[in-house]
């Protein structure tokens, strides 16, 4: 597991984030502070709900933001070790030589949710939400699939390896194939309660059990780095690097939300909360919550809304979010009112989904994470609605979960509330304000009503 005690101070880690649209990569010390930090852009093709990135261009983006740290002066041969998160639900499929057969499939491609209905017919009579914690979706690997075998049985039948994205990044820097538990848990392959693959998923989807990646802790090693990899990314010393994980629990991690009483809050491509908890039982009773395996026994589960910062980002170029010091804020725009409306109801809907665990004092916090951030009125609708301390933390992004993870490795016996302690720095605090409660309650209700009355909400599951 890595050395007993940690490094001296001034040390650093290598991390790297890989999401739709950029690699994101850091060199963190051990104090939680940013180094040197860098992004690459990921030249992603869309078409329609379909996403998909080539294997050159993604590795050539990862290795480019490697040598950008090293071009900022930073050398990279002191780091004590690598760190590796990126968006989940993801599909890669190599040929047996370790080949990618096609473009790579990223997480927020929706070309199974023409398939869900078939899935769950495959699986007539059996609770897939609580064997994978997953709800019905098309973003999943398993609907992924069925969509290939329609479209592509040709590429399906020479696949030796299936996994995602991290899988691949893992594959090319040690020549292993592994994944940790949470990447796991976002295919809908995996049995949460069993904590292994599920062979009827399997079966029901075409798959055998020997294509997919050995399932380990996310604190573990990976394996050694390759003398090609090395001479890549331009190293001149062997950096361990460990498992990882998703990009949803290393932003719980990024964000200091380590225990059962934090509420995480995404605001990035997509709105996500997330919580820890225990064990595979729903907290909520509705399936539309997912619930993802981190490791040992600890489970994240949250919800998830589609589409929230692409809708946005579709109307930022018009109007800033709210703060912009742009115009004359006593006469909004059009545009502003519409972006506010979604600013509303990505916040009510949230809200409206988490209400019962809210109600029950569950959590004494909550702590956001992503460009949202960025918004302080939002930040402090949200204090005022949930009716609960916002705390905002330096860092910003995924990088610094990686490079936590890589602390647990090196020091096993340390507990992610030291560890967080440790690197995560609250920088701001938000109170939430008893009369500007009543007011945001106010418009949640008023939009409640508007939903009773027929209004589609296009982020409610």
């Amino acid at each position: 597991m890595g050395n007993n005690s940690m490094k001296a101070e001034g040390q650093s880690i290598l991390a790297i984030d890989i999401g739709s649209s950029s690699v994101k990569a850091a060199c963190i010390g051990t104090d939680g502070s940013i180094v040197v930090s860098c992004k690459v852009a990921l030249p992603s093709i869309v078409n329609g709900d379909r996403v998909e990135i080539g294997a050159q261009p993604l590795w050539k983006a990862f290795v480019d933001s490697v040598g950008l740290l090293r071009q900022n002066g930073h050398d990279l041969s002191g780091c004590i070790g690598m760190g590796i998160t990126t968006q989940m639900a993801g599909l890669v499929l190599l040929d047996r030589e370790g080949q990618p057969l096609r473009d790579f499939i990223l997480g927020v491609d929706q070309r199974g949710a023409d398939y869900v209905l078939e899935l769950s017919l495959r699986l007539q009579g059996t609770d897939i939400y609580a064997k994978t914690g997953c709800p019905l979706s098309g973003i999943y690997p398993s609907t992924k699939l069925l969509c290939l075998q329609a479209e592509e049985p040709h590429i399906l039948t020479k696949a030796h390896y299936i996994g995602g994205i991290k899988e691949y990044l893992l594959w090319r820097l040690t020549g292993n194939w592994m994944t940790d538990p949470a990447s796991a848990s976002t295919t809908q392959l995996y049995d949460q309660q069993q904590q292994a693959w599920w062979p009827d998923m399997l079966s029901a989807v075409g798959l055998v059990l020997e294509q997919l990646p050995q399932v380990c802790d996310p604190v573990r090693s990976a394996g050694a780095l390759l003398q090609e990899a090395m001479h890549e990314l331009g190293l001149s010393a062997v950096i361990p690097i460990v498992v990882g994980t998703g990009d949803g629990p290393a932003a719980n991690l990024s964000s200091g939300s380590v225990t059962g009483q934090q509420l995480c809050i995404s605001l990035g491509t997509t709105a996500v909360t997330r919580f820890w908890a225990k064990g595979t039982e729903s907290y909520t009773g509705e399936d539309h919550y997912f619930r993802q395996h981190f490791g040992w026994d600890m489970y994240l589960q949250g919800i998830r809304l589609e589409g929230a910062g692409q809708r946005i980002s579709e109307l930022l170029p018009i109007h800033s979010l709210p703060d912009s010091k742009t115009g004359d804020p006593t006469q909004p725009s059009d545009h502003a009112l519409q972006l506010q409306e979604v600013l509303d109801s990505i916040l009510f809907t949230l809200y409206a989904l988490m209400e019962p665990l809210v109600a029950q004092g569950r959590f004494e916090e909550i702590r956001p994470i992503g460009g949202g951030v960025l918004s302080a009125t939002w930040m402090q609708d949200i204090a005022d609605l949930f009716q609960l301390p916002v705390l905002l933390t330096a860092g910003g992004d995924s990088t610094l979960g990686a490079a936590m993870i890589v602390i647990k490795h090196i020091k096993a016996e340390v507990d992610w509330k030291d560890i967080s302690d440790r690197l995560v720095r609250v920088v701001h605090r938000i109170e939430p304000c008893s009369q500007a409660s009543e007011a945001i309650h106010r418009r949640y209700e008023s939009h409640n009503q508007m939903m009773k009355g027929g209004r589609r909400d296009p982020f409610r599951p």
